[in-house]
């Protein structure tokens, strides 16, 4: 279960970074041509990344508990 908590989260992270990108090239790119972008997807965007990479370091540093009931 843990292995696909953390493959999950890569894979988010990688996700949520491909469009924080794509937000600040938008966002960029709005201060020099006519293009509409709004606030509330971009701070989603680009805080995403960070929220992610601190859930994967939380789950990093707690202990590995397997369930007590796998062995009854």
């Amino acid at each position: 279960m843990r292995r696909i908590t953390v493959l999950l989260l890569d894979v988010s992270l990688l996700v949520a970074t491909i469009a924080a990108l794509g937000y600040l090239v938008r966002m960029v790119t709005g201060l020099f041509l006519p293009v509409q972008w709004y606030w509330g997807g971009a701070l989603a965007a680009v805080a995403a990344p960070a929220l992610i990479a601190l859930a994967l370091f939380v789950s990093a540093r707690l202990p590995a508990t397997g369930s007590k009931n796998a062995e009854a």
